[in-house]
């Protein structure tokens, strides 16, 4: 999946070893013999998913994988193809000519690449983001409402999918580790192969204005022994010195410079130097303009030099084959003072019990591996190679514990939660078939663990909406609620006022409040569409109101375009009393008195128009219709907190929590 999702780490590398962003302009090539006029190829077999006649072609016999396949580029046992091995062929400036994007196709998505991969290795984990992106899985989990996506992980995973975010970008990415005598016991690199160089364009730019050029046979790679990172935010002027003051309190030694801005407020610019740890990435080498290779620098230099390198964990890479979204291998015996370092730095309690007695068993494993793919049969596969026979028992006795232990938790979840709520049991129903699938085998000295394939994918977004729908909307409501509200807010912290109708000098109203807050509903760009001094359905102003903002859209359906249910009240003592008013004109006070209502569909109103619930109405409650949800009516007070109105309060209490000075305040229950 995305890269927040399957190696959110091998990102930190990056961002470890050069933060920030650089800028759009192509990437050069380094320097590894482009020659101007032809076509480019990858200097060192670099993944570019070119093919000539001298590459001897390696297909993984049963590779799982729904897509059709196509040749690798890379010989079984991990070398590149004599056609691509890289000369020192490096211009005097240690640059080559600018390569043609247009003409360096991207490698076959999922396509395994072991190059740059030496024997000083002994873990490597593969991610295939891209091809992770199109499976059947995200593209069913992708097809659901935009209320089960709107503001979490799934609106995330569609950014990635649709190419906004580093996952939908990303080819290939492979973290390697490598045993070391530091204080770590371990080194990290990372190798990562972008669909092209305007995708990899960002972070090479980077690279290059950032890093000190350097030379290792001929080829250049950049160098950079600390980390500077660098942000900039604006504070009220009246909290700059108290804002300075909480960042070296927590960054002492922080580079802080200030700017003047004419609002009011103060631009603040934090860099910070720092200096990158031990066994992280010092240097990066780019082959080619969408490849990556990032690594400290004598272990950098090794991975240059890498022609035809064999090894153990490039034969079990190889072994795995590509048709996986991801794949692992690790050495555990060779790692096992790094792992050990690791768990004593977190401490006490941070794994959770139930790991604490699988993890304690880190002596008695020689090596693991992992294949996953969001499409694939088995969806998630794990095998674990003992040191000898007893070990293996003690692990599968272990591991068959903490499954079993699983299943009970998931089992009394489902059941106290259906009874709660039936809706979710096929859901329940759905995960207890997939947990039926779970295995765990033991042959000899090796245990393999499984998780069966995901079926009848097409019918998750349906079983989810159904499930937790209802919970989704009353979030998606309350939070709608609260954004308005926040908003009168910001509006009354820069005005002075709250927000009023727009309307003109003789008072007759022309636009709604709704449309006067705006700017502070991060909507600023709609209200320059409207001519403030016409009305919302003139000639000039009919188009921008038929766009509703997304904080005045309805998350129930039935909802006409261009309409809202989020109202307030009109009349003496309300919001919209036919002057602006302010919070010091709330006597009754702000905890006590609602802001801002859902209504139902029936009585949604054009957003843009200045049209709310008529509080001087004979019958409050016919002008308020029925309750939108069954517990009654979500609303915002004016100090913030949102709540719902019960739908059987009687409409004199309903008169006073909406007046805010008639000097009898109400608190809600």
């Amino acid at each position: 999946m995305g890269m927040r999702y399957t190696a959110p780490w091998l990102l930190a590398i990056c961002v470890l070893f050069w933060s920030g962003c650089g800028g759009n302009q192509q990437a050069e090539g380094p320097g590894d013999g482009a020659d101007e006029g032809n076509p480019p190829v990858a200097a060192d077999g670099a993944g570019d998913g070119s093919q000539t006649d001298a590459d001897p072609v390696a297909v993984d016999p049963a590779p799982v994988d729904p897509a059709p396949k196509t040749p690798a580029d890379v010989a079984g046992d991990g070398s590149p193809s004599p056609a691509k091995g890289g000369g020192d062929d490096t211009p005097p400036n240690g640059k080559s000519p600018p390569q043609d994007v247009a003409q360096t196709p991207a490698a076959p998505t999922g396509k395994l690449d072991t190059t740059y991969i030496t024997d000083d290795f002994a873990a490597a984990l593969v991610v295939h983001p891209q091809r992770a992106l199109e499976s059947k899985l995200v593209k069913s989990i992708l097809s659901a409402p935009d209320a089960l996506k709107r503001g979490g992980p799934l609106e995330e995973l569609e950014m990635a999918a649709s190419g906004e975010m580093p996952g939908g970008q990303i080819n290939q990415i492979i973290g390697l580790l490598a045993p070391s005598e530091g204080a770590l016991k371990v080194e990290i690199a990372a190798i990562l192969r972008f669909v092209d160089g305007e995708s990899a364009a960002e972070l090479t730019n980077k690279i290059k204005e950032d890093g000190e050029q350097r030379q290792h046979n001929g080829k250049t790679y950049y160098y950079r022994d600390k980390n500077t990172s660098k942000s900039s935010f604006s504070v009220p002027n009246e909290f700059v010195e108290e804002q300075i003051a909480d960042i070296k309190q927590f960054s002492p030694g922080a580079e802080i410079t200030q700017k003047k801005n004419d609002d009011g407020t103060t631009e603040l610019t934090i860099i910070n130097v720092s200096e990158i740890p031990p066994g992280v990435p010092t240097a990066a080498y780019l082959p080619d303009e969408k490849t990556v290779v990032m690594a400290t620098e004598p272990l950098l230099k090794k991975m240059i030099d890498a022609q035809g390198v064999s090894s153990p964990l490039i034969d079990r890479l190889t072994a795995l084959g590509d048709g996986h979204d991801l794949a692992a291998v690790a050495f555990v015996g060779k790692l096992r003072p790094a792992v050990e370092i690791g768990l004593d730095s977190m401490g006490p309690g941070a794994l959770p019990p139930m790991l604490s007695p699988l993890v304690s068993m880190i002596d008695v494993v020689d090596t693991a591996s992992i294949t996953a793919g969001l499409d694939a049969s088995p969806l998630l596969e794990i095998k674990i190679e003992s040191t000898d026979q007893a070990g293996a028992d003690r692990l599968e006795q272990q591991l068959n514990g903490l499954i079993q232990m699983g299943k009970g938790m998931y089992g009394m979840f489902a059941q106290s939660t259906a009874q709660e709520q039936p809706k979710t049991k096929p859901l329940f129903d759905y995960g207890d078939k997939f947990l039926a699938g779970v295995k765990l085998i033991k042959n000899g000295k090796q245990i393999v663990a499984s998780l069966p394939q995901v079926t009848d994918v097409e019918k998750l977004p349906a079983m989810v909406e159904a499930a937790v729908g209802e919970q989704i909307a009353k979030v998606e409501r309350m939070n709608r609620l609260r954004q308005v509200m926040l908003g009168v807010h910001n509006h009354m912290d820069a005005e002075g006022l709250l927000p009023g109708n727009i309307q003109t000098e003789d008072g007759k109203p022309l636009l709604s409040w709704r449309v006067a807050l705006l700017p502070y509903v991060e909507e600023g760009a709609l209200l320059e569409q409207f001519v403030t001094g016409e009305a919302w359905d003139s000639e000039a102003n009919k188009k921008a109101s038929l766009e509703t903002p997304e904080v005045y859209k309805s998350v129930a359906e039935g909802v006409k375009p261009g309409h809202t249910v989020y109202l307030t009240f009109q009349g003496p003592g309300t919001l919209i009393d036919g002057k602006q008013q302010s919070f010091a004109t709330m006597t009754d006070g702000l905890s006590n008195t609602i802001g801002v209502i859902e209504v139902s569909p029936a009585k949604a109103v054009p957003w843009a128009k200045p049209t709310d619930i008529d509080f001087t109405a004979p019958d409050l409650k016919t002008a308020l219709g029925p309750p939108p949800t069954k517990e009654g009516y979500p609303a915002a007070f004016f100090d913030g907190r949102v709540d719902v109105i019960p739908g059987d309060t009687d409409m004199e209490t309903f008169k006073r929590l909406v007046n805010f000075r008639d000097g009898q305040p109400v608190e809600l229950p």
